[in-house]
């Protein structure tokens, strides 16, 4: 009898013991991350991203969410009061997927595109070099698009273009002309962005801001080059189009590399 009383008080003890220790594991599991959380946000898959070379400028995302019940939500975190000297100043920018909450949907893929204003004001960003960083994961991502915010006292405008004339030269070249709205606009011409069979160059006024200009149109002639050993360009037809908008221009050409 006294063995049955001694063995059946050790059980016991020990299922007791083995429930105290198991309790913690579920408490952690309900405390904290998304556990608690009924559908949480999810990363949106990114396709492409492009900067858009508009005032202020703006990206274009295109991508897809993992369903129809999920509504597109876009961040962005906050760079700090001053920039990076050493290189471009990360921004991160998030985009989610926020699912409809009590709807049902079948797991098919929600394609969109969307459109993100780079506001320097609005960001608190100030005058320097950044690189967007889409979706990134431990401050790394395969999709991101540099730009600088320039000092307030300098005005940016694109350029009217008015000619484009194919040059016979090696590398090839072309004589871009256009016009700018005042004569205190110096045109500059930006550097090519080659984004798959597209180049695009941007030709641009800047001026004081502030200054006193003259009112009448300034004409200007500027030779870009497409050099394909710069630009590291494989064998193949690509478009170069000037000043585009949304990926289209008027004035656009075809450049060869063999």
């Amino acid at each position: 009898m006294f063995k049955k009383l001694f063995f059946g008080g050790l059980a016991l003890v020990l299922a007791l013991g083995l429930a105290f220790q198991a309790s913690p594991v579920f408490a952690m599991a309900g405390s904290g991350g998304t556990a608690g959380v009924p559908n949480p946000p999810v990363l949106a898959r990114i396709r492409s991203v492009t900067l858009l070379e508009t005032s202020p400028y703006q990206l274009r995302i295109v991508g897809s969410l993992p369903s129809a019940c999920h509504q597109l939500r876009v961040t962005t975190s906050p760079v700090g009061d001053d920039p990076q000297t050493s290189g471009p100043s990360p921004l991160s920018i998030w985009v989610r997927g926020v699912p409809l909450p009590d709807v049902a949907c079948p797991p098919s893929p929600k394609p969109f595109v969307a459109t993100v204003t780079l506001d320097p004001v609005k960001l608190n960003l100030a005058p320097g070099k950044y690189v967007a960083l889409v979706n990134p994961v431990d401050g790394q991502s395969a999709f991101t698009a540099q730009f600088i915010v320039r000092p307030p006292q300098v005005d940016v405008i694109l350029a009217t273009l008015t000619r484009l004339a194919v040059m016979e030269s090696n590398p090839p070249q072309f004589s871009i002309s256009g016009t700018l709205p005042a004569t205190c606009y110096q045109p500059q011409v930006s550097a090519p962005k080659v984004s798959g069979a597209i180049i695009s160059v941007f030709v641009r006024g800047v001026a004081p801001k502030g200054m006193p200009c003259g009112e009448a149109l300034r004409t200007f002639t500027k030779t870009v080059t497409i050099d394909p050993a710069k630009l590291g360009l494989a064998p193949g037809t690509y478009t170069v189009l000037f000043n585009p908008v949304n990926g289209e221009s008027r004035f656009k050409a075809a450049v060869t590399v063999r």
